[in-house]
């Protein structure tokens, strides 16, 4: 399999499910695979027609995060689900462009809950924007969550704030990190390596970066 790097590929309506079908049918595409950070593998795809099949297939394509985040799963990116309380997709553009501290030690997944139903898992991201009730007017935010072999539940370090607060408060988390922890590690294994009051305190000692700016 063949992984179509850099991009997303989000909600599909009938015009673009038929664009994909038609593409997969003109290079041959013999299996394709959607994972769960919302990329696309395809199978039987010549070395040499990658770069075609990714243009053909550009209008369905969202780039991948190029500020360090290495992707954003969401949830009710448009209201397309009855549960969701709030709409994900301004939500993701706004992490997407945060101005981070290059480069990121390791990869870094986030996620955003269209509602306090939590489908994107974001208790087991890196990052985590959970609404803080159905009504979606403030955000928990939780950092150093990871999945896998030996699962860590993310750690809350913010409630009940604006989304500005939010994305100015992951990214004075992330500065943090960046700035301590070695390369390869994780979120969630460099918060083995202290405390969650001590990370706490030196996110609150980043005071050039009040709730707002710098986004």
């Amino acid at each position: 399999f063949t992984t179509i790097s850099n991009y997303q590929i989000g909600l599909l309506n009938g015009s673009e499910l038929k664009l994909l079908w038609e593409t997969v049918e003109q290079f041959g595409i013999e299996h394709i695979r959607f994972t769960p950070g919302s990329q696309i593998t395809v199978s039987k795809l010549a070395e040499d027609q990658l770069t075609e099949f990714v243009n053909t297939l550009k209008p369905l394509l969202k780039p991948l995060p190029t500020n360090g985040i290495t992707s954003i799963y969401n949830c009710n990116e448009h209201g397309e689900c009855r549960k969701g309380c709030i709409t994900t997709g301004k939500i993701v553009k706004k992490l997407s462009s945060l101005d981070l501290p290059q480069p990121m030690p390791a990869r870094i997944k986030a996620a955003v809950a269209g509602c306090p139903r939590c489908c994107t898992m974001p208790r087991i991201r890196d990052i985590g924007m959970i609404p803080a009730s159905a009504r979606a007017s403030t955000w928990h935010v939780y950092f150093g969550g990871h999945g896998g072999r030996i699962p860590r539940i993310a750690d809350l370090i913010g409630e009940h704030l604006s989304l500005d607060e939010s994305l100015a408060l992951v990214r004075r988390a992330l500065i943090v990190y960046q700035s301590e922890a070695k390369v390869k590690t994780r979120t969630s294994s460099y918060l083995r390596t202290t405390t969650l009051n001590s990370f706490l305190e030196k996110i609150g000692k980043i005071t050039s970066l009040d709730s707002g700016q710098g986004i």
